[in-house]
């Protein structure tokens, strides 16, 4: 019967066009496989560097060896410190830019966190009836040591540090609010 001949034969025919088609499907499905596992470790090697740097666009803590050339400027945050038990803790880690308002009586000041070659600045709010004294990880010139000043002004306090346990620092006093 040629309609059964011409079933089969087209059956057969379509059979090898399915076999083509499965074949096909099967090597982009493995194809698709590899871009997923591919994907999904460049997905965890971002989402790694966004744990580092906190977004996409910062680059996190760097250290640079050799010479550094920066055109324009590099600026850092203003820590306001903050006086516990007579005592305000300098943490070195946290920025090279602090300010206090001294409290009446006496404040104790020390460092904490120093690495070698910062440079920190402190002002300092004072008026009459203000104290301090100083922590022996920061010393100031012998004879040359800080006062706050008397009146309503600003003192700056700059330290530098070349080991892990000193800031050494020079004051000057009376800067205008």
């Amino acid at each position: 019967d040629t309609s059964i001949s011409s079933l089969n034969s087209f059956t057969q025919s379509q059979l090898s066009i399915n076999t083509a088609l499965n074949t096909f499907t099967e090597s982009a499905d493995n194809r698709l496989t590899q871009i997923e596992i591919k994907t999904g470790s460049l997905q965890n090697e971002v989402d790694s560097l966004i744990s580092v740097t906190g977004s996409y666009a910062t680059t996190g803590s760097n250290t640079f060896d050799g010479n550094q050339v920066i055109s324009g400027s590099v600026n850092g945050n203003v820590e306001t410190l903050t006086v516990s038990t007579q005592t305000a803790s300098i943490d070195c880690s946290t920025g090279n830019f602090f300010t206090l308002e001294l409290p009446s009586g006496a404040t104790h000041f020390e460092a904490t966190n120093i690495t070698p070659g910062q440079t920190i600045s402190l002002r300092l709010g004072a008026n009459s009836g203000r104290s301090v004294t100083f922590d022996d990880s920061i010393q100031l010139p012998v004879g040359l040591g800080y006062s706050p000043s008397v009146s309503s002004s600003f003192d700056l306090i700059t330290f530098v540090s070349f080991d892990s346990s000193h800031l050494y620092g020079v004051s000057v006093n009376l800067f205008n609010r």
